[in-house]
């Protein structure tokens, strides 16, 4: 007996697999064993158990900064009771869809698992999960320390946290440029004497797509060769 789910059924066997039951729901369970006159019972056993809730839908992630991310997702099919978050070795509780995880490390890498939780707080469904890098901190200190007709050397700190490689980007009058690299330092080549470039640092995760903050500057190359 359960809830909207009532049945019975009979077997020679000493096992018998119960289908049909709704996820997260609890069942009482009788058992009870019939005399070959098919009417004299015997004394029946009772037990009740919960059933696992269905795996959660539509698991995805929002908001994601250098510390923390926004989970959602759509209840499960069946009954369930609240939800546990899983990463690392923590695991954290939700009462409801969604959920604000945080003190993330910036840059790094995640795993979230959900799962469904029956009433009795023990039995769980099948997990549902989603793999996501965390947004690179932002570089410190950036400096010029040399600047030519020519070229432009910069140099900054480590942002707080991982990061894969920088991303550095320049935009001047008529020549514009980009490159990377996994130093703390890079040197603008060919750019036009005298103008005027913004220029554009950002630490780069190691799925190579998650940006973090980047930091802009602009300077002017030198008229004068040295």
């Amino acid at each position: 007996m359960g809830d909207k789910t009532n049945g019975n059924s009979t077997t020679t066997n000493t096992s018998y697999n119960i289908t049909g039951l709704t996820a997260g729901v609890s069942y009482t369970l009788n058992i009870t064993a019939v005399a070959a006159d098919n009417s004299t019972d015997g004394e029946s056993v009772v037990t009740s158990k919960y059933t696992k809730p269905d795996v959660i839908l539509n698991l995805t992630a929002d908001d994601i900064t250098t510390s923390s991310v926004f989970l959602n997702w759509i209840k499960p099919n069946g009954q369930s009771s609240h939800y546990r978050v899983e990463y690392e070795d923590k695991n954290v509780s939700a009462e409801n869809t969604s959920i604000n995880i945080n003190d993330l490390i910036p840059g790094a890498q995640y795993t979230f698992k959900v799962f469904a939780v029956a009433a009795d707080n023990v039995t769980e469904g099948r997990a549902n999960q989603i793999s996501l890098y965390t947004k690179p901190g932002v570089i410190s200190n950036l400096k010029i320390t040399e600047i030519t007709t020519s070229s432009v050397f910069l140099t900054w700190d480590e942002p707080v946290g991982n990061r894969s490689f920088f991303k550095i980007q320049w935009m001047g009058d008529k020549t514009n440029g980009n490159s990377t690299t996994t130093n703390t330092s890079y040197n603008i080549t060919g750019p036009t004497a005298g103008v005027s470039y913004t220029l554009n640092i950002t630490a780069v995760a190691a799925d190579n797509s998650t940006d973090g903050e980047s930091v802009v500057t602009s300077k002017y190359t030198s008229m004068f060769s040295n």
